[in-house]
């Protein structure tokens, strides 16, 4: 009798865990379903989605390349203004309107100030709150107002000698690195280049990774981007469960990220009795000391005034290497595959840069000659177009917003999206999207392009703020390569491939074919192709 009760009571016991199971199942399935139909309730279309997780899988490439995805998705449904997404349960809205993107970046910018940002207050990486990407708000009004002077022309202009230096150690690299056959991976050269000229304009350092030095400069710098399953985990908590990675002390800083604090507080405090660069952390520096009677002060709209505090300055350097050092180097290799395949720009482009070197007395590019010459803007331009760095455009709502001309209103807190690669493949605004074509970008044409549809560096007052500075880099960069050198494909790679790795677009490894040229040659060329330039123009 007492085993029957004792088997009764277990399959009671069973029953109950089941039902209790069955219902908290039940209520996170209706409860899921309720919060991915919250476009759907609105009358919104939805691009397809997967349950619980929505769209996230497709954004970090997990089923198909994020970028391609979306495109697929755009063709589909172009005709919209836009579409709702979700991000695991929460509600987002992505920007197809050329007019409704200037809207929310531009004229309504009040409503969209902030960028996706992770609260590092109480981490070990709580210095990263203040680098210009992550500050919200006021704070990120204040750092901008500090920032923006260092980027004006005439401070670019008094570090161009910096990074012509750097440019022509880069040429000297490319010579010794072809092999038998002149092929080089030219994706490396360009690593240590970009990388060199951020340490020698944000960090004061001459690194010249690109002469095999300073190794661990070089692994630290390629760690930072380094995305590990472990980090993968620790990423996704911190955005779902913040409190709780916190609580638990779950450490999000890595050996480079400690590294280069290091470096750049060394290099601060060895500066302070140091001789001037004239480089982007000396303008820091110059920002850095408050007044006493500024400190704490307000302006009207109440953003802080007075200097940069130390942790500012050390986030800017190291944001410096996060957003410049990879973005740079790979537009660097797409042009050069982009030209490498297309001989008759890369003519044209050599021309143009020949004319301007010939009237120089020095024999070389001033800072006026690479931000004047137009072909080499378009052609860079068109390379951002095809292959733009960040294919995703993404703004926070701070306060509730109604669309234009629509019955949607997007909520304080909610994200919106700009399908950026999509928009520079639309053949409503590029024509024939998939071929290079520079000329869209020269001054007769470029102010053809709508507004809202090319976005390479973002749009409104959180675009990125290192865009001259990024465009002077990359500009001398290739200028110099094309007069150094005729650019071919390596036999078996005349597709150019983007890698498949989560994050911006990046080429797939592939060596170029570098002929070197001499300075007769090029002067010997210059005027027939300045003739073919004039026709092609």
């Amino acid at each position: 009798m007492c085993e029957m009760l004792v088997s009764v009571c277990q399959i009671d016991m069973w029953l109950f865990v089941v039902t209790v199971l069955v219902v908290l199942l039940t209520a996170l399935i209706l409860h899921a379903w309720r919060k991915q139909h919250y476009w759907q309730r609105r009358g919104v279309p939805v691009l397809p989605y997967l349950p619980l997780v929505g769209h996230t899988m497709y954004n970090m490439n997990v089923f198909k390349v994020g970028h391609l995805w979306r495109y697929e998705e755009y063709l589909k449904s172009r005709g919209e203004r836009y579409v709702g997404t979700y991000d695991y349960l929460t509600p987002s809205l992505s920007i197809q309107d050329p007019q409704l993107i200037v809207a929310i970046c531009i004229k309504d910018f009040d409503h969209f100030v902030d960028r996706r940002n992770m609260d590092m207050t109480g981490t070990d990486t709580e210095v990263m709150n203040d680098s210009l990407t992550n500050a919200t708000g006021n704070h990120w009004k204040h750092i901008r107002n500090q920032l923006t002077p260092a980027f004006a022309s005439g401070k670019m202009k008094d570090m161009f000698h910096l990074v012509q230096e750097q440019s022509t150690t880069l040429m000297s690299s490319l010579r010794q690195r072809r092999d038998a056959n002149c092929l080089v991976n030219v994706k490396e050269s360009f690593n240590s280049f970009t990388l060199d000229v951020i340490a020698c304009c944000a960090f004061g350092l001459e690194t010249n990774t690109l002469g095999g030095e300073n190794k661990e400069f070089m692994e630290k710098a390629v760690d930072l981007f380094k995305i590990t399953f472990k980090a993968m985990v620790k990423f996704i908590l911190f955005l779902l469960f913040p409190k709780l990675v916190k609580f638990l002390r779950i450490s999000l800083s890595t050996p480079a990220l400690r590294y280069m604090e290091k470096v750049v507080r060394d290099t601060m405090v060895a500066r302070r009795n140091g001789v001037r660069r004239g480089d982007f952390l000396d303008l820091l520096l110059d920002a850095r000391e408050l007044t006493k009677e500024q400190e704490g002060e307000v302006d009207p709209k109440g953003v802080k005034k007075g200097g940069l505090k130390d942790s500012t300055i050390v986030a800017q350097c190291i944001l410096f290497i996060l957003a410049g050092y990879d973005t740079t180097a790979n537009t660097l290799c797409f042009a050069a595959a982009l030209l490498a395949r297309n001989p008759q720009c890369q003519a044209r482009l050599r021309a143009e840069i020949a004319a301007r070197i010939e009237g120089n007395e020095s024999g070389k590019l001033t800072y006026q000659d690479v931000m004047e010459c137009k072909y080499l803007d378009a052609v860079l331009s068109e390379t951002l177009r095809m292959y733009p760095p960040a294919h995703l455009l993404e703004r926070k709502c701070t306060k509730d917003y109604s669309v234009p001309d629509s019955d949607v209103k997007i909520t304080q807190g909610m994200f919106v999206t700009v399908p950026v690669y999509s928009l520079h493949r639309d053949e409503r605004y590029f024509p024939d999207p998939d071929t290079f074509l520079p000329d869209r970008f020269m001054p007769a044409t470029k102010n053809d392009i709508p507004s809202g549809v090319y976005l390479p560096f973002g749009a409104g007052p959180r675009m990125c703020i290192a865009e001259r500075f990024a465009r002077m880099e990359a500009r001398l960069a290739l200028a110099d390569l094309i007069m150094n050198f005729d650019l071919s494909v390596e036999p078996g790679s005349e597709e150019l491939k983007v890698s498949k790795e989560f994050g911006i677009l990046r080429p797939d490894p592939a060596s170029l074919n570098l002929i070197l040229r001499d300075a007769a040659s090029n002067a010997a060329g210059a005027t027939g192709a300045a003739s073919d330039a004039t026709g092609a123009a």
